[in-house]
């Protein structure tokens, strides 16, 4: 467990950033598919086959780690808890831990590179705030490296070959996580989700594809990779998020001009229950980590560490509590306001 604590202790450095769109945006994430030529996609490949995978990247990264340091993480040396922590940490899919063939993690510093997921190689960079070009450019530098000793499946015609035939092309997904609580109290949220999934972009939950919304959170990512260069991805899912981010505002800013005693209410009540409870579930404290995040960002609340609030996110969630084994659910509620009571004292 010492290895992967450290590990995750490291990662936590990308959400101490802060940037001038942190009140909408939480995190940037750019994930870059790639196979290589004569392995079967993952869902295809028997062990022997996704052990000389693993190896092939393990020496393509070993050979280069001078530059980008990154330490292995094998899945199935791995508990359930560890594993986790980094689902919890968005390091890696849900779909990577239950995998039965040879697969892992090359991770550090908010990067990370799974091995043997959907595809042979999901390279993926994630920082704090709105950091498109910062997160873009980092993953095409460790894509270089790693393009440098493994032979990738490219096709001149369709670009980079993927599993899922959607993929194909750049093989690039670019999302931002949104914190969007006015416009899901002015009842506008599915309204505007709305427009944004018709200009071809995807709308998914805190977890990714097939997760549910938290906390008045939601992922916004690319969707279309066929025929489309990656600067203009990264242009157009800017220019989307641009317009939702100043959506975001201007619904703020009604509810303070119209309702601006129901928002200190429910953000000084939400404050209160996170400083004084004695359980909470993890449900519940999302909610009220969305009204007091509302509250700092409209200026109701003063003198909160936003990033310490954010941070807590991952630190409160069940693999990240967990010792050796998996608290029970009420010693897991119990632990749970007692690291946010510290938190915020």
């Amino acid at each position: 467990m010492k290895k992967l604590q450290s590990c995750v202790t490291r990662l936590r450095k990308w959400g101490t950033k802060m940037n001038k769109e942190n009140d909408v945006v939480i995190s940037t994430r750019v994930r870059l598919a790639r196979n290589l030529k004569k392995f079967p996609f993952p869902n295809r490949m028997n062990r022997e086959q996704s052990e000389q995978l693993v190896n092939a990247v393990q020496n393509t990264v070993n050979e280069r780690n001078n530059v980008i340091g990154l330490q292995y993480y094998d899945m199935a040396k791995l508990n359930d808890t560890e594993k986790g922590r980094l689902v919890e940490e968005h390091l890696i899919s849900p779909d990577l831990t239950g995998k039965q063939i040879a697969c892992g993690a090359f991770i550090k510093d908010g990067i990370s590179v799974m091995v043997n997921e959907e595809d042979h190689l999901r390279i993926q960079t994630i920082q704090s705030g709105m950091a498109l070009d910062e997160c873009y450019t980092l993953a095409k530098n460790v894509d270089k490296l790693l393009a440098e000793g493994l032979d990738y499946a490219f096709s001149e015609k369709y670009g980079y070959l993927t599993s899922c035939p959607t993929n194909v092309g750049t093989a690039m997904r670019v999302s931002c996580m949104l914190h969007l609580p006015a416009l899901t109290l002015t009842g506008q949220i599915d309204s505007l989700l709305s427009v944004v999934a018709k200009l071809g972009l995807a709308v998914r939950g805190t977890y990714g594809e097939g997760s549910q919304s938290q906390g008045c959170m939601v992922q916004i990512s690319n969707q279309v990779t066929l025929g489309i260069s990656e600067e203009d991805t990264i242009q157009k899912l800017s220019d989307v998020l641009k317009s939702v981010i100043e959506k975001e505002r201007e619904a703020r800013k009604f509810l303070m001009e119209k309702h601006s005693l129901t928002i200190e209410d429910r953000a000084f009540r939400a404050l209160g229950t996170l400083r004084h409870a004695r359980m909470l579930t993890t449900s519940e404290f999302m909610s009220l980590y969305s009204d007091v995040r509302l509250g700092i960002f409209t200026g109701v609340l003063q003198d909160i560490d936003v990033t310490k609030l954010d941070r807590l996110t991952e630190t409160v969630m069940p693999s990240h509590m967990a010792g050796k084994d998996p608290l029970p659910p009420q010693m897991r509620d119990k632990k749970r306001a007692e690291l946010v009571r510290n938190a915020l004292s």
